[in-house]
């Protein structure tokens, strides 16, 4: 009997050792998202070819389809299944088992003593968490504040209304600092597919604004100004684009925007639907597009 894998969150590959003859097959739903996204990274950078294996991608519209394709043997390997779906499918009786999860690990408590100690901050110090009152997003800073606890870094949590969150309370410098934020629970999606529909509002120094502003750590880094300049000059779309890569490379040096939280959730389908397309970009259905049948 094939065995097939299946990834509740992250990649998960074979057990042994890869000859240069091994070929993988993935299937990965929703191209693009963050957690789908490693397998193709991976590929990309060369890390596969380097110990020798072939991969194979296929891109799919989610989970179902994803791990249909490892159930009939199509595939070796479903990226980003879900858990429930994956435990539901072995239930029956399928030839499917879970691997590797994304997030493991535990926390490395004494590197971040290490790091206080290194910018003079031994016994860790104050700071605030601005969050909105909403949905789980104070769960996400009460883990924060309970992990950073750990080292001496007392955070005090400042929930706020909503419909001002973005506009006054983390959108206005003024207000940041006069609250003493350390750290700013926001969310973010690009309106289009492109370095600069991603990350020119979120790190550009030029656009800081005193209200509605997203360049939320006022990051103003000359080299990464000097980098958007040369990127929004350019007319050779290959060459904007790394520029933009540099730029988020940059970025991620400064650690001003670190990822907390993947949300996901579950969307029903009506059965009545039609002319249903799954953007390969955002990871859900055109509403546009969409059609009832009778």
């Amino acid at each position: 009997m094939r065995t097939a894998l299946a990834a509740a969150l992250g990649l998960a590959l074979l057990g042994g050792t890869a000859s240069a003859e091994d070929t993988l097959k993935l299937a990965i739903g929703q191209r693009g998202n963050w957690d789908t996204s490693v397998s193709e990274i991976g590929q990309r950078a060369g890390i596969f070819k380097k110990h020798g294996i072939a991969i194979e991608l296929l891109f799919t519209q989610g989970g179902a389809e994803s791990q249909q394709a490892v159930i009939s043997g199509d595939i070796d390997v479903a990226v980003s299944v879900g858990i429930a779906a994956v435990l539901g499918a072995a239930a029956k009786g399928a030839p499917v088992r879970v691997v590797s999860a994304e997030t493991t690990g535990q926390p490395d408590i004494a590197k971040a003593k290490d790091a206080l100690a290194k910018c003079g901050k031994p016994n860790g110090f104050n700071t605030v968490i601005a969050v909105r009152n909403k949905g789980k997003e104070p769960k996400v800073a009460e883990a924060v504040q309970q992990a950073l606890s750990k080292v001496g870094i007392n955070a005090t949590i400042d929930s706020s209304d909503p419909s001002l969150y973005y506009r006054s309370i983390v959108g206005s410098p003024d207000n940041v600092h006069k609250k003493g934020y350390g750290i700013m629970v926001v969310g973010w999606g690009a309106d289009f597919p492109t370095g600069f529909g991603f990350l020119d509002v979120l790190v550009d120094g030029d656009k800081i604004l005193p209200s509605g502003n997203n360049n939320y750590p006022e990051l103003n880094d000359p080299a990464i100004q000097d980098l958007i300049k040369q990127a929004l000059a350019s007319t050779d779309p290959a060459k904007a684009a790394s520029l933009w890569g540099q730029i988020n490379a940059k970025v991620m040096d400064t650690a001003t925007l670190v990822p907390l939280v993947f949300d996901k959730a579950l969307n029903y389908r009506n059965p009545r639907l039609t002319n249903v397309y799954v953007d390969q970009y955002y990871g859900m259905d055109d509403f546009q597009a969409l059609g009832v049948s009778k």
